[in-house]
C-alpha cells in the first residue's frame, strides 16, 4: 500500500512551531489521499463538530486523533481497490442508494393503490394465478382478502426482488468499509483491557505491568503511533480464545447495533422479510420508506437524535409517570370501581390489572384525562377530587415534561451547531485566532485558513509521514513525527502566524 500511495501528485505546506520559531513546511501529497478523499465527506464532516472548541489545544488533541482515523480509513479504501468487486461497489454506493429510496417509494404506491380489502376475481380465476401458485396460497373465504391480493401482485414481487438486490449491494459496500473501522475500535478495546507496553523491545503483557517505566505506559497512552503495527497484539488476539472471542463480540455487537446498521444491514434483512412473509408486505416496506426518508433528511436526523439523546430523560420521566398512574389506579379500584366502563357498557375495573390497563390506554390519550372515561355521577366527592388531580398531574404536567425534555434537547443541539458553525466561520481552528485579526491583513481570514492554516493539510501531513520511510525523514518531518510519537502538539502555531508576524515586521520596518 506504501508504495501504491507514495507517488506525490502535487506540494502542500503547513506552518508548524519548532522550538519557538515558526517554519512553512513542505510536503508532497500522496496520490491515494487525492483519490481517495472525496470519499471521507461525510467524516470530515462528522470530525468538524465532533472536535473540543471551548480549548484550542484540547481540540487539536482530538483533531489528530480523528485525522489518523481518516488515515487508516483511506488505507481501507487503497485495500478495497485490489478486489475490483469491492472498489466498484464502494465507488457505486450513491447510486445504489438513490436506486433503493426510488425502488422503495415506486412500491409503497404500487402498494398503496393496489392493496384494497374488495377482490373481483372469482375463485377459479384465484386458483389459476399464477403468482398465487408461487406462493402456495389457497383461496379462503375467511382469509383477509385483501392479503392476498397485495401478496400476488406481479408489480410488487418484481420490486421487491430488485429492492433485495439494490439493498444487498449497498450493505456490501458498507460492510467493506465499516468491517475495518469496527475491528479496530475493538482491537482498540482489547488493547486497554490486555494493555501491552514494550520497553527496549520486550512485550510486556498485563501480568507484568509493574515492571513497565511510568514513561513508556503515558508515552504510549497518549502518544500518537503513526506507523502502529497491530502484529503483536493480533498474534496475542488468535493465541487467546477469550480475547479472540472478546474481539468478534464487539464487531457483532457494533455491526448489528449501531444507528447506522439500521439503514444497511437491518434494512437488506427486513427487505427478505418482506419477500419470506409477503402478507406483511405493506407494513414492512412502510418502515423501509420512513428509514429511506430520514437518512436522506439532515434536520430529521437532528429530530430523531434529539429523542435518541433524551433517551435516559425520558425512561426515568416514564418510570414517574407510570407509578404516579399506578397511584390512581389503586385509588378508583378501591372507592369507584363500577364508574370504570368501556364503549361496550362493561366494566373495565373489574380486577387491578385490568384497572391500570384502563388508566394507562384512556387516561394518557385523552386530554381531559381519566374523567372523559368514567360514567356521570352526581357526588362531587371524593371523585372530584381525584379527576382534577390526575388531570393537572399527569394530562398536563408529566405529558408535558416528555415534550419539554425533547424540545430543549433538540434545541440544545441546534444551538450547539450553530456555536460551532459561528466558531468555524469567525476563528481560526489551528492557531486560535480570530477572523477580525485578519481582516487586517492583506490576506484575509479566509485565504488564511485556506492556504496558510488549513486543517486538513495537517492530515495531508501525516498521510505522508505514515508512508515515508523514518530514514528518510528531514528535520522538520522527524520534530513532528516524534512530537505525534510522544503525544505533544505544541508543533501546532496556537496564537501565531506568520503572515501576522510578516506584517508586523513590515509595519516595523516603515516606522
Amino acid at each position: 500500500i506504501a508504495l501504491e500511495c507514495f507517488a506525490p501528485t502535487r506540494i502542500s505546506s503547513v506552518e508548524i512551531s519548532k522550538e519557538g520559531k515558526l517554519e512553512r513546511m513542505f510536503f508532497p501529497v500522496t496520490e491515494c489521499t487525492i483519490r481517495h478523499w472525496p470519499r471521507l465527506a461525510s467524516q470530515r464532516n462528522d470530525l468538524l463538530y465532533k472536535v473540543d472548541r471551548e480549548n484550542t489545544k484540547d481540540g487539536l488533541s482530538s483533531f489528530v486523533r480523528g485525522g489518523v482515523e481518516l488515515l487508516r480509513i483511506v488505507e481501507d479504501f487503497q485495500r478495497q481497490r485490489r478486489n475490483k468487486f469491492l472498489s466498484w461497489m464502494t465507488e457505486k454506493a450513491r447510486v445504489f442508494e438513490i436506486l433503493v429510496l426510488l425502488v422503495s417509494v415506486v412500491l409503497n404506491f404500487i402498494i398503496l393503490v393496489e392493496c384494497s380489502i374488495v377482490d373481483t376475481r372469482t375463485q377459479a380465476e384465484l386458483e389459476q394465478d399464477p403468482m398465487l401458485n408461487l406462493y402456495g396460497y389457497l383461496y379462503d373465504a375467511n382469509t383477509s382478502v385483501f392479503r392476498q391480493y397485495c401478496s400476488v401482485s406481479e408489480e410488487i414481487t418484481v420490486l421487491s426482488m430488485l429492492q433485495i438486490l439494490f439493498s444487498f449491494f449497498r450493505m456490501l459496500g458498507y460492510l467493506s468499509t465499516r468491517v475495518p473501522q469496527f475491528s479496530r475500535a475493538a482491537l482498540g478495546y482489547i488493547k486497554k483491557r490486555f494493555p501491552v507496553y514494550h520497553d527496549d523491545g520486550v512485550i510486556q503483557n498485563g501480568q507484568s505491568l509493574r515492571q513497565s517505566s511510568r514513561g513508556s505506559r503515558k508515552k504510549q497512552e497518549l502518544g500518537i503511533e503513526l506507523k502502529d503495527d497491530d502484529s503483536r497484539h493480533s498474534a496475542l488476539l488468535k493465541s487467546s480464545p477469550r480475547r479472540f472471542a472478546l474481539f468478534w463480540l464487539i464487531v457483532c455487537q457494533k455491526l448489528l447495533f449501531s444507528i447506522e446498521s439500521i439503514a444497511f444491514v437491518w434494512y437488506f434483512l427486513t427487505t427478505v422479510a418482506a419477500a419470506v412473509v409477503p402478507e406483511q408486505r405493506p407494513l414492512l416496506n412502510a418502515f423501509l420508506l420512513l428509514v429511506d426518508v430520514v437518512r436522506g433528511n439532515r434536520l430529521l436526523k437532528y429530530v430523531l437524535q434529539s429523542v435518541y439523546s433524551s433517551g435516559g430523560s425520558l425512561g426515568q420521566t416514564g418510570l414517574l409517570t407510570f407509578m404516579i398512574v399506578y397511584i390512581f389506579t389503586v385509588v378508583g379500584f378501591l372507592y369507584f370501581p363500577n364508574d370504570f366502563l368501556d364503549r361496550g357498557e362493561e366494566y373495565s375495573c373489574e380486577s387491578l390489572a385490568q384497572c391500570l390497563a384502563f388508566h394507562m390506554n384512556f387516561g394518557l390519550r385523552f386530554d381531559g384525562g381519566i374523567g372523559d372515561n368514567m360514567i356521570d355521577v352526581d357526588t362531587i366527592f371524593p371523585r372530584f377530587i381525584s379527576e382534577m388531580l390526575y388531570f393537572i398531574i399527569v394530562s398536563l404536567t408529566c405529558i408535558a415534561i416528555f415534550s419539554g425534555i425533547i424540545i430543549d434537547t433538540f434545541g440544545q443541539m441546534r444551538e450547539t451547531k450553530r456555536y460551532i458553525e459561528r466558531d468555524m466561520a469567525g476563528r481560526c481552528f489551528v492557531c486560535g485566532i480570530d477572523a477580525s485579526v485578519f481582516q487586517q491583513n492583506l490576506k484575509g481570514f479566509q485565504q488564511h485558513v485556506s492556504d496558510d492554516h488549513n486543517m486538513w493539510a495537517y492530515v495531508h501531513l501525516m498521510m505522508h509521514l505514515k508512508e515515508k520511510s523514518v530514514v528518510d525523514y528531514s528535520g522538520q518531518e522527524l520534530y513532528v513525527y516524534r512530537s505525534l510519537q510522544q503525544g505533544r502538539f505544541e508543533f501546532f502555531p496556537v496564537g501565531e502566524a506568520l503572515c501576522l508576524a510578516e506584517s508586523e515586521a513590515t509595519t516595523k520596518r516603515k516606522q
